[in-house]
């Protein structure tokens, strides 16, 4: 399942033993976290630990997980950038997978997971397997006019929505911001225009163009370089 898609319909991670934050757009992984119970709100009643996939090893990994909380009944162990340790360490992965702790959360930030491997679909089965990947095209619009709808309660066209990306390029991180911005802009108005978005999304950026081309025109390199 696509994170885009699993964040428009639950405001909770389910009870569950191990979650997979797949694909390079930070944002959603982020987005994802924020969905772990009492993870947000610092909970008493949960343990976090977490560990870089390059200095985590599965010993440790595991006693983490198997260990039972002494500030609560709830343990949490995110290994980020864990290729390298997936790599290394999968068949007793897909051992603990087997057998998991029903108490901990072990949590998974990589970049690539093929969905045919043993793996996988285990944790497939017993989990949840979030696609972060990059929106494109099509789907990165269609993912604003959502979200201005969802969040901002905003109507955008998609001339609209395809502009902000024009000028803000596909970041979701920062196209959110933009959103942000721009509802903040039209106030009760139920419609953001393509206006809207001219004059607030880039706009600095369109700005500083128009006055690199006319130091250009005007032979004045040194102030169309630092426009540049």
């Amino acid at each position: 399942m696509h994170a885009t898609e699993f964040l428009s319909k639950n405001t909770a991670i389910p009870d569950i033993p191990v979650l997979v934050l797949y694909g390079t757009e930070r944002y959603l992984k982020l987005e994802a976290l924020k969905l772990i119970p009492g993870l947000e709100d610092d909970a008493e009643d949960v343990a976090l630990t977490r560990r870089a996939g390059t200095d985590a090893d599965l010993k440790s990994v595991c006693d983490e997980l198997l260990t039972v909380s002494m500030f609560g009944d709830r343990r949490i162990v995110i290994i980020d950038d864990a290729d390298d340790f997936v790599s290394q360490n999968r068949t007793s992965l897909e051992k603990y997978v087997a057998n998991p702790s029903k108490t901990s959360l072990l949590v998974l930030d990589v970049k690539s997971w093929p969905k045919n491997t043993k793996l996988a679909k285990a944790t497939d089965r017993i989990g949840l397997n979030l696609e972060c990947g990059e929106l494109k095209g099509a789907a990165l619009v269609k993912w604003l006019i959502k979200t201005a709808a969802d969040v901002h309660h905003k109507q955008i066209d998609r001339d609209a929505a395809a502009l902000i990306v024009q000028l803000a390029g596909d970041s979701l991180g920062l196209l959110q911001q933009e959103l942000d911005k721009l509802a903040a802009l039209v106030g009760d108005a139920e419609t953001i225009t393509p206006e809207d978005v001219t004059r607030v999304v880039g706009g600095w950026r369109v700005e500083t163009t128009w006055a690199m081309l006319d130091a250009v025109r005007d032979g004045e390199m040194s102030k169309a370089l630092v426009c540049l």
